[in-house]
């Protein structure tokens, strides 16, 4: 049976061309370049950082060597037990030389701008570098949030349709809204905060639940003012590499869950009419996503413009088509006396 040689690339392009236009690939597709600029961004200060850390390293021992050998009656154990306790008391985790996973984490921190600074650059290369890194990774950052925000918020309109159906002929649309976002914020409060705290009580043995707490809080929202960090007393290399990844997984999605409150929030007319008070074209700029502008050929007036606003998710659906009609506003613009247009 013969075979059309030009059809087998012509349909391999329009293949091509669907699965590169499909939602999921260009999430995943951006997800992955991200994954991708963190861990060679993570290799790069592991690689910088080694000399200076060994540096530090020789000047610690030669310090300790000194005072052990003006100091005979102490001995070496005793004093690096001491030097051990001193840190763990003050919260740092830095006597040994970070590991790929220590910078892993620091890079993460730095892309997201919580920024703890447990662990800071020392030598300038990285410095100069995280400057660079930066300013090229915390746009990127911002890209991938808000595109996976987006996607939420298309899940939990479908909750708020869910709502409006079962609701909208017993309250009012503006209630069934400020239910929906109080259950979102109540649900996103204790997966994001509460439950989290609740195991890092667990798995820290010196952190009561107001200490978990308030690292979840400040870490989740950004601000990034912790005393002291998960995994601090780990001594097993690939525990403190597990427990570690999973802290940065945990703190990347809690941010993204915390964008999506702010976004629903933000959704209600009532909270939103400050916005549009103080910028008028506030209003302009988020009902973007709701029009639709079409323009189509007509033989008889030349050129037919439709303006059409997508029905409102958040109607009553008690109200009348008369009533409704002031939610759901269909605008045509018609250029039958006009040539040439």
């Amino acid at each position: 049976m013969a075979t059309n040689p030009a059809a087998s690339p012509k349909v391999t392009a329009e293949w091509m061309d669907r699965v590169i236009s499909s939602s999921v690939t260009r999430y995943f597709g951006i997800f992955g370049a991200y994954i991708v600029y963190l861990l060679v961004g993570s290799s790069i200060f592991d690689a910088i950082e080694v000399p200076a850390v060994q540096e530090r390293q020789r000047m610690l021992e030669e310090i300790r060597d000194d005072f052990l050998q003006k100091n005979a009656c102490v001995e070496r154990d005793v004093l690096d037990a001491y030097v051990t306790d001193v840190f763990d008391v003050f919260g740092h985790n830095n006597v040994t030389r970070p590991t790929f996973v220590t910078w892993l984490f620091f890079s993460s921190t730095l892309l997201t701008t919580i920024g703890y600074g447990q662990v800071p650059p020392l030598s300038y290369g990285s410095k100069v570098f995280a400057i660079c890194y930066c300013t090229l990774g915390v746009p990127f950052t911002l890209v991938l949030l808000k595109a996976i925000t987006e996607k939420l918020m298309d899940l939990t309109s479908q909750f708020l349709e869910f709502l409006n159906t079962k609701l909208g002929h017993l309250y009012r649309p503006i209630h069934i809204r400020t239910l929906h976002a109080a259950l979102i914020t109540t649900t996103c409060i204790m997966f994001v905060f509460l439950f989290p705290a609740a195991v890092f009580s667990m798995l820290e043995p010196d952190w009561t639940f107001l200490d978990s707490f308030y690292y979840s809080y400040m870490s989740v929202t950004t601000i990034g003012v912790v005393d002291t960090l998960p995994a601090s007393r780990i001594q097993n290399p690939e525990t403190e590499a597990f427990y570690k990844i999973c802290v940065l997984v945990y703190l990347f999605l809690g941010l993204c869950f915390t964008l999506l409150c702010l976004a629903i929030i933000n959704e209600i007319p009532q909270i939103n009419f400050l916005l549009q008070f103080l910028h008028p074209d506030h209003g302009h700029h988020s009902s973007k996503k709701s029009h639709r502008l079409k323009e189509t050929d007509s033989e008889k007036t030349g050129l037919v413009v439709t303006k059409t606003i997508r029905k409102n998710k958040y109607t009553d659906p008690n109200v009348d088509g008369d009533s409704n009609f002031s939610r759901q506003t269909s605008i045509s613009f018609s250029s039958d006396n006009d040539d040439g247009r």
